[in-house]
């Protein structure tokens, strides 16, 4: 039987929580970005910014982290 060490053993991540519409909101606010710059930074349309704030569709585990990488790279975001 192989024993298996530090090196081989499987790297599991607990998944980041999805934002929140109040959180896509704040961020963006707190960027002073308008829902247009955001979505333009993002790849995507203002609608689907408007979407994520008002609830109406939920923001992807990609978008979040991109969201997340964008606020951290403007104001110092920290999770």
């Amino acid at each position: 039987m192989r024993r298996q060490t530090a090196h081989s053993m499987p790297l599991t991540f607990e998944p980041l929580p999805i934002a929140t519409p109040d959180e896509v909101r704040a961020l963006r606010e707190q960027m002073g970005m308008t829902q247009e710059e955001l979505a333009r930074e993002m790849g995507v349309t203002e609608f689907t910014v408007w979407r994520w704030e008002n609830g109406k569709r939920p923001i992807t585990e990609p978008k979040t982290a991109l969201l997340r990488r964008i606020a951290k790279e403007r104001i110092g975001y920290t999770l």
